[in-house]
């Protein structure tokens, strides 16, 4: 019998939690562990994480409340979304290094993109990592072995387009994890 792998998922729960959820039930439905974290920063979370967004912008440097209210005053997006990056990156290293990731993906626009490509950067060549995006001409991976996987509209529900690219890409991740080294 095949081994469990963990599996993270990194999305913005207030605008893709439906998506991030169809893809962690595909991934358990495989077999294998999820660990979600939530880079959103406005809206409300619709699926519960793993990480949430306080503690990603917590292990950003800042608050969640601090970031809400700059957005309020009309800040610009790009603070928020570099402190959500920091966070993120830093619980991904954290898990890698504990032994607790054998593989990532990461769903969204272009934020959701660069917090993606950003954290996957710090990853090891060889570990699996895939960014579902609608935004594949804006990504600069660098010479990092990162897979991307466009979909054919925007990531703005579940319709039958979205299910089977959704499905495609939890079909990918796992593949990549379970291959054998």
């Amino acid at each position: 019998m095949k081994k469990s792998k963990t599996i993270v998922i990194v999305g913005t729960l207030d605008t893709k939690g439906d998506e991030v959820r169809y893809i962690k039930e595909r991934i358990e439905k495989k077999g294998h562990k999820t660990i979600v974290i939530d880079s959103g920063v406005m809206g409300k979370p619709s699926i519960i994480a793993d990480f949430s967004r306080e503690e990603v912008s917590k292990a950003g440097g800042k608050s969640l409340k601090k970031l809400l209210a700059a957005a309020e005053r009309g800040a610009d997006r790009t603070e928020g979304t570099n402190v959500m990056i920091e966070g993120v990156k830093k619980i991904v290293n954290d898990l890698h290094s504990s032994g607790k990731l054998d593989g990532i993906l990461s769903l969204g626009g272009s934020t959701g993109t660069a917090i993606g490509v950003e954290t996957m950067k710090i990853l090891p060549v060889g570990l699996p990592k895939l960014i579902v995006t609608t935004a594949l001409d804006t990504v600069d991976a660098g010479n990092k072995d990162i897979t991307m996987m466009q979909t054919p509209a925007d990531i703005l529900g579940l319709n039958i387009v979205m299910k089977k690219a959704l499905s495609n890409a939890a079909g990918a991740i796992v593949g990549m994890v379970e291959t054998e080294k």
